[in-house]
Parts: C-alpha cells; sequence; structure tokens
C-alpha cells in the first residue's frame, strides 16, 4: 500500500522538482526543491504524517534495489543536488569518505549547494575564503526585497 502510495504521489509531486537540463554537459537532474546542506530533500504526507526523504537516495533505490547497510550513495558528477540514476553509485561508507577528505581541506566542488555551476562569472571570492555563487547570492536578494516590500 505505502509503495504504490509513494510512487503515485512521486508522479505528482517529485518529478517535478526535478530539472533535466539537456544544456547540461555533464547530464546532472538537479533537484529544484528544498535543499539542505546541499542535498536535496521531499518531504510527502502519508497519512497526516510527514516523512523527509532524500531524492538522489529515494532514486537509486527506485533504478538499483535497496541500499546495503554501510553503505553511502555517492555523486559520481559531484554534484550533490544530482538525481539523475547514471551519476549515482552505492559505496562503503569508509571509502565514501577517504574519497572526500584524503589528504584535502577542502573540496573543490564545480557546484554550489543549490546545483548552480561554479563558473568564473557565477562566482564570487569571499573576504576571507572559500567561493560564493552569485546566482544564490541574487536570488536571496530577491528574496529580502520581496519580504521588505511585504512589511
Amino acid at each position: 500500500m505505502f509503495t504504490q502510495y509513494l510512487l503515485e504521489k512521486m508522479e505528482r509531486s517529485f518529478w517535478p522538482y526535478v530539472s533535466k537540463d539537456v544544456n547540461d554537459p555533464k547530464g546532472c537532474w538537479i533537484w529544484t526543491g528544498s535543499i539542505l546542506k546541499g542535498y536535496g530533500r521531499w518531504s510527502p504526507k502519508f497519512n497526516g504524517i510527514s516523512l523527509y526523504f532524500r531524492p538522489h537516495r529515494l532514486v537509486y533505490e527506485l533504478w538499483y534495489g535497496s541500499i546495503p547497510d554501510n553503505f553511502e550513495v555517492h555523486h559520481k558528477c559531484e554534484n550533490k543536488a544530482c538525481c539523475n540514476p547514471s551519476h549515482l553509485e552505492a559505496m562503503e561508507t569508509g571509502k565514501h569518505t577517504t574519497l572526500h577528505h584524503k589528504g584535502r581541506e577542502y573540496i573543490k566542488r564545480p557546484y554550489c549547494g543549490k546545483g548552480h555551476r561554479f563558473t568564473p562569472e557565477n562566482t564570487r571570492l569571499g573576504s576571507q575564503k572559500g567561493r560564493y555563487c552569485r546566482a544564490c547570492d541574487y536570488l536571496n536578494n530577491e528574496k529580502a526585497k520581496a519580504k521588505r516590500r511585504e512589511r
């Protein structure tokens, strides 16, 4: 019952949040819904109870089956917001951690947490350290302006 409900719910309220941009050179399917720490977050309700799913994990399980214990879903494209099943693979937790932290203080990812590509035109360097996404800056400024107008 729950599986059928979830599949029907996905047709109505999950897939509309996945952008399959044919112009993306990597072929990423970007989650455009809620994002938390760079990863997508989908929260449908079942019998009045909110459920929380990571879209990339849900897509992996739909395509390949359940994720084994002590495994993580690794984004081969290094874009946390990507839901393209061909970009996802199950990887042992220890190996996954080593891959992302071995000898590196900061991983230079090609995308920001919302899935925008870091390009020279879309990257702002911080006064302290790190890179910032100009597209996200713009969206955050627009949200702030809209809130001020509501007052």
